[in-house]
């Protein structure tokens, strides 16, 4: 095999002619891994390129599951739920600089712009409590919206370093501090205007929820509901963020191709992403109980695990229905 060869990363005969050996390919090149045979199996057979990823997938299904090999995050194969959470958990062990210690600054200065924020409108709301009910009211909810764009900006810059530096790490590739962090730099712009969708989504069940309580408090009995359809939505366009840095994609085309990859997985796309979110608050929970410095340093780095299951949810989805992933097969991937 060659670098322009179609084969699917996996296990394959050593190169070299030994007998009863298999070294890995990456989808790319030759790795320095190899292991003992094993029995055959289909997915360790060379797939053919003319055939649809479909199935390549059931091939892989179909087969032992090889577990992942020396070194590797994921094993070659689409995966379980167990494959994507402890993928995502080493993805943070490999790279804690970027993935653990980067985020956790992040949440800290959003927390300095948090009290920023509070103190600096905190003195007005005080002071319009005897003044106007409506002055009071506006005040809050301006000091609502502005928390949560700083929220959503700095989620924003966590989830362009989780995948900037997950994809390359995937692919066995090394990461460069410096050209690592100006990637991030100019990448990070790029989510804003899903940033901007994604806010709305969330918000909007609050916005609607308020609005009825002030007017019609008997409708309040259909907020449910509302907040069923966005998680709907936002489980469907959950895949936008990889799409957008990986595959260059603007705002709607990302979404339009999220919603087209999770078709059919709606429902297993749930499940692991409330399996990351349930982990994420247990560890807030736990960390605030310590102490305040842990749970603030918690913050960033459960969004970073919940954004590292999502590339690898997205990896999974790809790999079933098409066969390859720009995860593994991205150009210019030393990135």
């Amino acid at each position: 095999m060659s670098a322009s060869n179609s084969a699917r990363p996996g296990w394959y005969p050593d190169p070299s002619g030994q007998q009863g050996v298999e070294r890995f390919w990456n989808g790319a090149a030759w790795t320095a891994q190899v292991r003992t045979s094993r029995s055959a199996k289909p997915a360790n057979s060379v797939p053919d390129a003319a055939s649809p990823g479909a199935d390549h997938a059931k091939l892989w299904l179909a087969s032992g599951l090889p577990s992942a090999g020396p070194g590797e995050i994921i094993p070659p194969r689409p995966l379980r739920l167990e494959d994507i959470i402890a993928g995502a958990a080493r993805l943070m062990k490999a790279q804690p600089g970027w993935l653990i210690g980067f985020p956790a600054a992040v949440s800290a200065v959003m927390t300095l712009l948090w009290f920023g924020a509070t103190a600096a409108l905190g003195i007005r709301i005080i002071s319009s409590i005897d003044v106007s009910a409506g002055s009071f009211f506006s005040l809050i909810v301006l000091l609502f919206l502005l928390i949560f764009a700083i929220e959503l900006a700095a989620f924003a810059v966590i989830a362009t370093a989780v995948v900037v530096v997950s994809a390359p790490a995937i692919r066995g590739k090394a990461i460069a501090t410096r050209s690592t962090r100006d990637t991030i730099i100019a990448s990070a712009p790029r989510l804003a205007g899903f940033m901007v969708v994604y806010g709305v989504l969330t918000l909007a069940p609050y916005v609607v929820g308020g609005v009825v309580l002030v007017t019609v408090p008997i409708l309040l009995l259909f907020v449910p509901v509302g907040w069923a359809f966005t998680v709907w939505l936002v489980v469907r366009y959950s895949l936008a963020i990889p799409i957008i840095l990986l595959e260059g994609a603007t705002t709607l085309n990302a979404m339009r191709r999220s919603d087209q990859l999770i078709q059919g997985s709606w429902w297993r796309s749930l499940g692991i992403q409330v399996v990351a979110l349930a982990l994420m608050w247990c560890a807030f929970i736990v960390g605030y109980a310590v102490t305040f410095g842990l749970g603030l340093f918690l913050i960033g780095a459960g969004w970073a695990f919940y954004v590292a299951v999502v590339l690898l949810l997205y990896y999974d989805l790809t790999l079933r229905r098409e066969g390859a992933t720009p995860v593994l097969t991205r150009e210019g991937s030393d990135d």
